[in-house]
């Protein structure tokens, strides 16, 4: 199994819209974050658009063999869940 790694371009949630992935703040929680850190300038557009935190496995098959999905930000996939499903997942 091949592996490849996607790494989020800052300007651009194509990806994340194309898994569905992707929730729009409301203004009010907008304004605030665009105040705190200047939302706008770090996407690079005014949508007011963040991902979720996905992980997911993708065979060479294009099907989804790993997912992991959470709306808080702070939960993350662990990555020694992830190196375990791959050695168990993997063909040598």
């Amino acid at each position: 199994m091949r592996s490849r790694v996607f790494l989020p371009d800052s300007k651009t949630f194509s990806p994340y819209d194309e898994y569905g992935i992707v929730f729009r703040l409301t203004d009010e929680v907008a304004k605030i974050y665009d105040a705190g850190f200047d939302l706008h300038r770090f996407n690079g557009d005014d949508s007011d658009e963040l991902p979720l935190a996905a992980t997911y496995i993708i065979d060479e098959d294009g099907k989804i063999i790993y997912a992991f999905l959470n709306a808080d930000y702070r939960n993350q996939a662990e990555p020694s869940e992830l190196t375990d499903f791959l050695a168990q997942n993997t063909l040598n």
